[in-house]
């Protein structure tokens, strides 16, 4: 089952073309090295829309195996140096692992098709909304959300 993870990065504003950089030219490539996650989006929160300077990422990863592996490279593996130069771009950094509910569409990801390499494309707006269920019902909040 594809895991993602979906971090919330609270980018020193000086900082925030380097941060930009650091994900663009190196956490995307390196992440293609072997074939356990990939990159999928890195989105700005637009001034204005929220709290300034802060860049949700969402990192694809084929299962827990590979989220192990992954953690592993950034903990004291080929990837540490790079989390280290980009915790000093930043004031924090909160995460999640997320599974697709039920009736989302985006079940599985195909991390072979999933560009390893920059690239241009135009400017997309999404809208990230986070709901909680009530009373800790988490059936009827997904339905809800669902329909």
């Amino acid at each position: 089952m594809t895991l993602f993870v979906h971090e919330t990065h609270h980018v020193a504003g000086k900082a925030e073309d380097e941060f930009e950089a650091a994900y663009r030219d190196e956490w995307l490539p390196k992440l293609a090295e072997n074939g356990d996650a990939r990159l999928l989006w890195y989105c700005h929160h637009a001034h204005g829309s929220g709290p300034a300077y802060h860049v949700v990422t969402i990192t694809a990863v084929r299962d827990g195996q590979a989220w192990e592996r992954l953690a592993r490279r950034i903990q004291d593996g080929n990837l540490a140096a790079w989390a280290a130069r980009v915790d000093r771009l930043r004031h924090g950094l909160s995460a999640k692992v997320l599974v697709p509910v039920a009736w989302s569409r985006l079940q599985e990801i195909d991390l072979d098709s999933v560009p390893t390499e920059p690239g241009s494309h135009e400017l997309s707006i999404f809208m990230e909304d986070t709901g909680w269920p009530h009373h800790n019902d988490i059936d009827a909040y997904a339905e809800l959300a669902g329909t």
